[in-house]
């Protein structure tokens, strides 16, 4: 009599599990897909833009002050200049990463980050990115052949959600 009292009460709980709209398709948890259709920002530029070292150091260096104007000219053949205001300078491990954040004037939206990482040997690298998160495109700084240019890459390959 009890296996037939638990085989009952299976079935009633099965079938209520059945029934249920539980898993109602009018209700779906958001999933953050990537959109393909964003604007792009920087449309009107070419996909790579020389830097001189000279106009990052020129653009982070005596800029502690927030809301100190900067303008980077980059590219050789075609100068670009993004215009901007300092928003946040960091320095971290005793100035062996110096990171300057500039909001672009220019470019609505857009953030430029240059960052300088400085080896114990006084060696220089820099790394930086020009990212607007309601644009489809991104600069990314990148060396290349002993020179630093922007490189313009896709907004959802570069940012993982």
């Amino acid at each position: 009599m009890s296996y037939l009292k638990a085989t009952f009460i299976v079935l009633a709980l099965c079938c209520v599990g059945i029934t249920s709209n539980a898993q109602d398709n009018k209700t779906f948890i958001p999933v953050n897909e990537p959109d393909a259709n964003m604007p792009k920002l920087f449309s009107s530029l070419p996909s790579q833009i020389p830097v001189s070292i000279n106009n990052f150091n020129a653009a982070t260096t005596g800029r502690k002050a927030k809301d100190a104007p900067v303008q980077l000219v980059a590219g050789k053949k075609m100068p670009v200049t993004f215009n901007g205001t300092v928003v946040s300078t960091t320095s971290k491990y005793d100035g062996a990463i110096e990171t300057t954040i500039i909001r672009l004037t220019n470019y609505e939206g857009a953030t430029l980050t240059l960052s300088t990482l400085t080896d114990k040997e006084g060696n220089k690298t820099y790394t930086g990115r020009i990212i607007s998160m309601k644009h489809g495109d991104v600069y990314e700084l990148q060396q290349v052949n002993n020179e630093y240019q922007f490189v313009k890459k896709d907004f959802n390959l570069f940012v993982h959600e």
